[in-house]
C-alpha cells in the first residue's frame, strides 16, 4: 500500500478565558492545545495514512467551539 499525505485542519476558540482542545487519530497522531477566547486558534497537521487504511478520530474539548477538517487524497 502506498502512503498518502493527509491534512488535519483544526480551529478553536474558547467561550470564555482559555479552553482546551485535544484531537486523537487512533494510532496515527495526537495533539492538544490551549484555545484562547480572544482569537481563533488555527492548526494544520500533516499525517501519513495508508491509502486503504481506516482510521477513527475523536475530539475532546473543554469550553471551546471548534471545527475539524480532514483532507484525504484520492
Amino acid at each position: 500500500m502506498a502512503q498518502g499525505r493527509s491534512w488535519l485542519n483544526a480551529n478553536c476558540i474558547a467561550d470564555n478565558g482559555t479552553g482546551k482542545l485535544r484531537l486523537i487519530v487512533d494510532g496515527v497522531i495526537e495533539f492538544a492545545t490551549d484555545c484562547p477566547s480572544t482569537e481563533v486558534r488555527h492548526f494544520v497537521n500533516q499525517v501519513n495514512l495508508l491509502d486503504e487504511e481506516k482510521v477513527s478520530f475523536r475530539v475532546e474539548v473543554s469550553g471551546v467551539r471548534w471545527t475539524i477538517e480532514l483532507q484525504i487524497p484520492d
